[in-house]
């Protein structure tokens, strides 16, 4: 892991969308954590060790509607 890093924890529910997310970050310099939903990103959020630097998020994702 790259102590120097940007942060990024990206959401979407469709895994296709979110491993090239994560590709372009990663190429982009950027330590990318995927999720593919709320519950995944906040479980990811709470074991990562370090401060996360962005949430990267889809704009319509159904199971987001579940938490309200």
């Amino acid at each position: 892991m790259d102590q120097g890093a940007q942060i990024v924890l990206a959401v979407d529910d469709n895994a296709d969308m979110l491993r090239a997310i994560e590709a372009i970050l990663r190429r982009g310099g950027y330590l990318a954590i995927a999720a593919s939903g709320p519950l995944q990103a906040l479980e990811k959020a709470r074991a990562f060790p370090r401060e996360i630097h962005l949430l990267l998020t889809g704009m319509v994702c159904p199971r987001w509607t579940a938490l309200r």
